[in-house]
């Protein structure tokens, strides 16, 4: 009996596939961060950590350490992104302002210093969470920031084409199912929430 891969592994398989597919794309933009960001960039503590879970290759979290000398510990499922990442702040002079981890945001606990407390924590389309993931993930985000810690989350809006093609599997949680190599089917969670700027109060 063949044994069955788990989602996870799945999902790694995937994003691995998608960052090396679009790594010349991604080395086009390096130097231009999301408008997301830029939005953000305002709320952020100048200096203070940050931490993201979809950091990819990194060009957001790039931005706020030039642009406001921040640290950011920077947490993707993907090697290929965290390669692509390290890589290009090598290049641009930012690398000893961030700190990759290989994981996803289900692995943040088990992963992160448990003492550990942020300034901001950041997520633009990546919280690939179902809705009894989400309540107690943010609710660990929440409790691992300082004081005047701020939530920035940035999901898809129902009118995206993702969002149009998937089936609604509760209610911040959208399934899209696609098919990929050889008729395989592989499923991604989007937690949909508003461009917001939240703090923990």
């Amino acid at each position: 009996m063949t044994k069955k891969k788990s989602k996870k592994s799945d999902q790694k398989k995937y994003w691995n596939g998608q960052h090396k597919m679009r790594k010349k794309e991604h080395e086009t933009i390096e130097g231009e961060p999301n408008e997301f960001a830029k939005k953000c960039l305002p709320i952020i503590k100048p200096g203070g950590k940050i931490l993201e879970i979809g950091i990819a290759s990194g060009r957001d979290a790039r931005f706020f350490i030039r642009e406001n000398k921040n640290t950011v510990v920077g947490v993707d499922i993907s090697t290929e992104a965290i390669r692509q990442l390290i890589k290009a702040a090598v290049k641009n002079g930012t690398v000893d302002n961030i700190l990759p981890v290989i994981g996803s945001a289900q692995d943040v606990p088990k992963l992160l210093d448990d003492q550990e407390r942020y300034d901001a924590f950041y997520a633009r389309s990546a919280l690939h969470l179902n809705d009894d993931e989400i309540i107690p993930f943010l609710g660990y985000v929440v409790s691992h920031l300082n004081e005047d810690g701020v939530v920035l989350v940035q999901g898809k809006p129902k009118e995206d084409f993702k969002i149009a093609r998937s089936v609604e599997a509760g209610k911040n949680c959208y399934e899209d199912v696609w098919p990929y190599k050889a008729g395989v089917v592989r499923r991604r969670h989007y937690c949909i929430m508003p461009l917001s700027a939240t703090g923990n109060n």
